[in-house]
């Protein structure tokens, strides 16, 4: 709990965070009366937040326009991928993002864009009136020697130092894991981590509720 008060008539008001599986960072209010009995409870997500390719059809533009989510993540699309194997290119893609991005701005969704660890792919996506980027991990990730892990988060570490720079949220994600994800703690700039996977399978062993606290945990 953040805070605890009591209202004229006795009542207490608690308020703070819940950990749940949607969201381990929920905001949360609850009033109970004198007797300790809960009266009403209110709850908001913090984060509601879709993802679709940079080719996106009027359609599906138009479901996110709709939904009015926190943030809406622009990835790229290439022929027989079953995930992004990545990042965008925001020179060559400019005038394709531009017509996704202006609606989307226009409704006050913020945007992101999954970027490569790339400082001229940052400042071509600041340059988009973007809010925010996510890093693909996968050099870093994929890296099998030590010299090319270390070559790879110094990379992340320098593209997250300049879209900080540039006032936009940091995020990163693709295939990190309860082992990979230590050595990025030492990359403050990040302030969010897109992790599925690996969480789900940790789930299947231990509960997905002590799954997503170990890497809470982990994270911290």
């Amino acid at each position: 709990a953040w805070d605890v008060d009591t209202d004229p008539c006795g009542a207490i008001v608690v308020s703070g965070f819940s950990f749940s599986i949607a969201s381990a960072s929920d905001i949360v209010v609850r009033k109970y009366d004198a007797d300790g009995g809960l009266v009403w409870e209110r709850t908001e997500i913090t984060d509601c937040l879709i993802r679709f390719g940079e080719r996106a059809t009027p359609e599906v533009l138009k479901v996110a326009l709709q939904m009015k989510p926190h943030q809406v993540t622009l990835l790229p699309e290439r022929a027989g991928e079953r995930t992004n194997e990545g990042g965008m290119d925001c020179v060559r893609n400019r005038e394709t993002l531009l017509k996704i991005i202006g609606p989307l701005k226009e409704a006050n969704i913020e945007v992101a864009l999954l970027l490569e660890p790339d400082i001229e792919q940052v400042k071509s996506a600041h340059r988009l009136d973007i809010d925010a980027v996510e890093f693909n991990a996968a050099s870093y990730v994929d890296a099998r020697q030590m010299m090319e892990a270390e070559r790879a988060l110094s990379n992340l570490a320098m593209a997250a130092k300049a879209a900080y720079k540039l006032r936009l949220g940091v995020s990163i994600g693709h295939r990190l894991n309860y082992l990979n994800v230590k050595q990025l703690r030492t990359i403050p700039e990040i302030g969010e981590y897109n992790i599925g996977y690996s969480i789900l399978a940790r789930g299947l062993l231990v509960g997905i509720d002590r799954a997503v606290r170990e890497m809470v945990e982990l994270l911290r």
